[in-house]
């Protein structure tokens, strides 16, 4: 009997430092990730606030969350730069403008092999994710012409016409057309390939060294011109600060 009594204590005694050693590793396990979570909720909704602010025209308000948005979560998405990056060229802040631009294209692109994207089941994510990535890349030439690098700023908005034609590609299966999704896409969509259009046709112009896309010489615009007219270009995205080509 107190071989048995003494065999039940140890074994409890046993079974107490195993329960409690296997709660001290899940603590440990889940404390990084419940970190990490409240990070992420942290820098979710300063990137939130930020966005509001500068759609108010808050810049300042809005620089300050989006850069607190970065810097508590390193792995933010890519719309956060890119609203930074639009908050920097309101500010005539166009070096980290454009720092801010790539970084948010370098984010896009590399989000595009993942499985989180290829496995989205929403209606029309992958069209969204590429109507977003053209507007980073006209955003970014939109800086650059502002600084004067036009070559920089063509190539920019060429990127983004090739990021818009991938968008209006995919928005073009049968079972989203059923649906209204492809086509209602396209139809919001199309004028801002327009103003992607006139907008390199007037570089195209100013460098008088790109020949193919707009037409057969250098200089020669009329294509891209009548492409933009096509698609009805939505005016207030035209370039009217192009500075002196460097």
């Amino acid at each position: 009997m107190k071989f048995m009594k003494s065999y039940r204590c140890r074994r409890n005694t046993t079974l107490s430092v195993t329960i409690i050693f296997a709660v001290v590793i899940f603590a440990v396990i889940l404390e990084p990730n419940s970190y990490a979570s409240e990070k992420s909720q942290s820098a979710y909704k300063k990137c939130k606030a930020g966005k509001k602010y500068l759609a108010e025209g808050r810049y300042e308000e809005a620089q300050s969350e989006l850069i607190g948005s970065i810097s508590s979560d390193k792995k933010t998405d890519g719309s956060c730069l890119y609203s930074l990056g639009l908050t920097n060229f309101h500010l005539n802040q166009f070096d980290e403008s454009i720092k801010h631009f790539l970084q948010a294209i370098e984010r896009g692109k590399n989000f595009t092999g993942t499985y989180a994207f290829k496995s989205n089941p929403k209606l029309m994510s992958e069209s969204n994710h590429y109507r977003s990535l053209s507007f980073y890349f006209s955003s970014l030439g939109k800086t650059y012409a502002a600084v004067g690098e036009c070559n920089k700023a063509y190539d920019a908005y060429y990127s983004a016409l090739n990021a818009g034609a991938t968008a209006l590609k995919l928005s073009r299966g049968l079972l989203k057309d059923t649906v209204g999704g492809g086509s209602n896409f396209r139809k919001e969509y199309s004028p801002h390939m327009g103003s992607f259009f006139f907008n390199i046709a007037q570089l195209n112009e100013k460098l008088r060294n790109k020949a193919g896309l707009c037409g057969d010489k250098p200089g020669d615009s009329k294509k891209c011109y009548e492409l933009a007219k096509e698609m009805n270009y939505r005016k207030d995205e035209i370039l009217s600060n192009i500075g002196e080509c460097k």
